[in-house]
């Protein structure tokens, strides 16, 4: 079939604006290709508002067209200065139309997030205001948010019928299961429903798990969702056990639990999907619950672990991931003491590049992308522009496929043709686009998306796999604008391919693309693979600035993983520096000046025992799980231990220091159950 490069052609007549959203705007022309999803189906989007509430916002737009969340009190839905990042719920045809003419409504950014269908929406779910708990004075609540959090474990459980779990949203559970729940998408469980589930599924002490995760919709092989807490091992229940969990038998009445389980789906879909709208939900439900729980007439502490990342993003604290973990943080004021993130485990995947161009080099760099056989998902790849004062016309880029035409050259300081498309007979097969995020973010976005290379629908377009080539020219050169410290290069186009391969356990589909360069060592003289980059490097793919886009922000802490028996950081363990951000448009300072994770705890029991132990799925079963995920809540888990000592655990002052250790291991005790030996045990600190 003959490919040829096209200007994009407008999504809607005449819009008067290009797209907020180019990665966006490339997925719903992708839908639009491939039919299957129906044109009534709801998308789970996060707005970002600027002056304007939900309600005046939702009274502007078609009421069949729009649903506000049941987790969005009538204050919530009132409030309207300045800066507000929402989740709402937008049937597909007005969502083409507002990623075109949101601006004219106070929609400055869009991030689309899943697809659902009707019967998965409560449209007559409303708010319900929590009512007080109150707690013993050493008591701190537990906040997790995952996966597959198994709630009935017995390490989340102070007896055989009683659960420490005092709500739990599941987002993924039908509207069949359990009983009536406020929840806009997927049921949820207070402590009296979850406690009353196991007293009617437990006989001769013993519970019959696989019925009371039926009952609350985790498990429901008719639905056709995917359900992790079905396997031996779950993601959040390993999680939440580190963070929180305790031997039933103690009855521990001082580390209530409250968490929300995130839908599959949104870690099975690699297809551009972005997982913001259920963190954003996720996140405006924990606000709620936690300020049910006081000690006293005063706040009980809060310290909340999510152990997500991603790939993408500015990564320099500007980025709507990071203003919605602020806004959490300021709605929480004092209550929340912490926010704990993994530093990520991209280190070693080759996602990320940098192309820099010092002032005596104008020479076009070329960044090649591997994009395997059989991806049967989207790839996306942003290359972020520098900011600073010079940087309306940084570079000019052109894109090779591995077979078929250069694409025309696309200019990154807004001006002609700001999209075009590689088409074919059947549809489109990549989308290269420029745009400019909005502030705080303020930088020049060009992004490349290249549909799935192998399809099981008969005529679906497919791009060519193999080596893609992205030929950068510089333009014109942003001089330094005076950051200090250890930061990535000002006058460089920062590349970040999103992630895109299937995890274990979820049906097959996508592959990981990655960036090569033949000046890339991946290997040591020893045959290890190298988990820094050579002093020296002339490779455009680096180690370095491979934090998660998710923990590139001021507030939360971010810790790394480490191997505890060599005392060394973990290879796949992300490094900083993030971007720098020296210059702001109304000349204030930074947000945000770290340079990596603030410490690391440990991730990996050796070099041949990787990862550690914690809870399985099921009652009284283990399973090892490693990565930078298993390490941050062991910090959770310290620091909801000195709180409830007394102490002022404060690791953000500890931000800075190196790279890839921070300011180096922080020792953990945990102890579930009576194992022969202890799955954290204190270890001395890692030498940078």
């Amino acid at each position: 079939m003959v490919m040829r490069w096209i200007e994009t052609p407008p999504a809607i007549n005449a819009p008067a604006h290009p797209p907020l959203d180019a990665l966006l705007a490339a997925r719903l022309q992708l839908h639009a290709d491939r039919p299957e999803t129906p044109d009534n189906a709801w998308w789970s989007v996060m707005l970002d508002l600027r002056d304007v509430s939900l309600e005046d916002l939702a009274a502007q737009l078609p009421a069949q067209d729009f649903l506000i969340p049941s987790v969005y009190s009538p204050v919530d839905r009132q409030a309207a200065q300045g800066r507000r990042l929402v989740a709402v719920f937008i049937r597909h045809k007005l969502l083409l139309e507002l990623n075109e003419t949101g601006r004219t409504l106070g929609i400055v950014a869009i991030k689309d997030g899943m697809i659902h269908p009707d019967d998965m929406i409560d449209l007559d779910a409303r708010f319900v205001d929590p009512t007080p708990i109150q707690l013993d004075k050493k008591s701190v609540v537990m906040a997790v948010i995952d996966d597959g959090i198994a709630i009935a474990n017995n390490v989340f459980r102070d007896g055989v019928c009683s659960s420490r779990v005092a709500f739990s949203w599941v987002m993924a559970a039908g509207r069949g299961h359990g009983e009536s729940a406020p929840e806009t998408i997927g049921r949820s469980f207070d402590k009296a429903k979850i406690d009353r589930y196991l007293t009617q599924h437990t006989y001769c002490d013993l519970l019959d798990e696989a019925a009371f995760y039926h009952e609350t919709g985790q498990i429901d092989f008719q639905n056709g969702e995917f359900s992790p807490v079905s396997l031996r091992r779950s993601h959040g229940t390993h999680i939440a056990a580190v963070a929180a969990g305790h031997p039933m038998e103690e009855g521990l009445q001082t580390r209530p639990m409250i968490c929300v389980s995130l839908p599959p789906r949104v870690t099975a879909d690699t297809t551009g999907q972005s997982s913001f709208p259920a963190i954003a939900l996720a996140l405006q439900s924990l606000h709620h619950q936690a300020s049910r729980f006081r000690i006293g007439d005063k706040p009980a502490p809060v310290v909340l672990n999510f152990s997500f990342g991603n790939y993408s993003g500015p990564h320099d604290g500007t980025g709507e991931i990071e203003a919605l973990f602020q806004q959490f943080l300021d709605q929480a004021g004092a209550q929340v003491r912490q926010l704990v993130l993994p530093a990520g485990n991209g280190n070693l995947t080759q996602t990320h590049a940098e192309v820099t161009f010092p002032d005596d080099d104008r020479k076009t760099k070329t960044l090649t992308l591997q994009d395997p056989t059989d991806d049967r998902t989207a790839t996306h790849i942003q290359m972020w522009m520098p900011r600073t004062q010079k940087a309306e016309n940084f570079v000019t880029l052109s894109v090779c496929p591995p077979v078929g035409p250069t694409s025309p050259v696309l200019k990154t300081d807004g001006s002609g043709v700001l999209s075009y498309d590689l088409v074919d007979e059947q549809g489109m097969l990549a989308r290269l686009s420029y745009s400019r995020a909005p502030d705080p973010i303020g930088r020049g976005l060009v992004t490349l998306t290249l549909a799935p290379n192998s399809s099981l629908t008969k005529n679906a377009p497919t791009a060519p796999a193999g080596q893609w080539t992205v030929a950068v020219t510089p333009d014109e050169i942003a001089p330094p604008n005076g950051a200090k410290g250890l930061f990535l290069p000002l006058n460089s186009v920062q590349v970040w391919v999103r992630r895109d391969e299937t995890l274990p356990g979820f049906d097959p589909g996508g592959r990981q693309a990655q960036l090569d360069d033949r000046n890339y060592q991946r290997f040591g003289k020893y045959g290890l693979p190298l988990a820094t980059d050579p002093m020296g490097t002339k490779s455009l793919v680096r180690r370095a600035g491979s934090l998660s886009g998710f923990a590139c922000g001021a507030s939360p802490i971010v810790i790394g993983g480490a191997i505890a028996k060599q005392l060394e950081v973990s290879p796949y363990s992300a490094s900083g520096p993030i971007t720098p951000v020296s210059e702001h448009a109304d000349g204030t300072d930074p947000l945000t000046t770290r340079t990596g994770p603030n410490a690391v705890a440990r991730a990996d029991d050796s070099l041949i025992l990787s990862g550690i132990i914690s809870a399985g799925s099921h009652s009284g079963s283990f399973v090892r799980l490693s990565g930078t995920s298993v390490a941050a809540p062991g910090i959770a888990r310290l620091l909801a231990d000195e709180l409830s000592d007394g102490l002022k655990p404060d690791l953000q002052k500890i931000a800075g220091g190196v790279t890839r250790t921070g300011q180096g291991f922080i020792p953990v005790n945990l102890h579930l159950t009576n194992l022969p030996y202890p799955i954290l045990e204190p270890f001395g600190h890692v030498d940078p």
